[in-house]
């Protein structure tokens, strides 16, 4: 199926990310913009596209209320 060829196992459960991940997520962001999540989602093992853009934006969104 074409969820599965995207590596989409509907047994697989994933936590969230860690403070290191969303570390690197920032860092990937700051190099390659907010509009580059397919290839930000290719830099990351095991996660894909939709999720890295929602959690980045999420990430992205709590950072920049850190820092107000």
């Amino acid at each position: 199926s074409k969820q599965m060829a995207k590596g989409f196992e509907p047994t697989t459960v994933k936590s969230p990310w860690t403070s290191d991940e969303d570390d690197k997520v920032l860092e990937l962001v700051e190099k390659y913009g907010a509009k580059k999540w397919s290839l930000i989602a290719s830099l990351l093992p095991g996660e894909l596209e939709n999720n890295v853009e929602r959690g980045g934006i999420f990430i992205i969104n709590n950072h920049i209320c850190m820092l107000v």
